[in-house]
């Protein structure tokens, strides 16, 4: 799983009604998005183990940190899996609708 981040203004393209947004998270964004606009995303997981600080996943909304812990990633920060860490960082991230995830 890759996760990346548009650092551009919205990018869309002829054909598609999909658009990412400036500042969109994109988790395993298809082959031919990252060879069209590859340049214009940041990648947030380190390419070689795959691993997401627990800074990032902080400011990432509640159904992408669900999408994160389907898979077998580890947390950079300390080696604990992503799970872990997601359970952490959900209390301070948003749901779709922008409202807090603390109940």
């Amino acid at each position: 799983m890759t996760i990346y981040r548009n650092q551009k203004g919205t990018l869309s393209w002829a054909g598609s009604d999909r658009a990412y947004r400036r500042g969109e998270i994109i988790v395993d964004p298809p082959e031919h998005i990252l060879e069209k606009f590859g340049d214009d995303f940041e990648r947030l997981d380190d390419p070689k183990t795959g691993a997401i600080d627990r800074d990032v996943l902080k400011g990432l909304k509640y159904r992408t940190l669900q999408r994160i812990a389907a898979t077998d990633l580890y947390d950079a920060v300390d080696g604990n899996s992503a799970k872990a860490a997601i359970l952490g960082a959900v209390g301070t991230a948003s749901d779709s609708e922008g409202e807090s995830t603390d109940e």
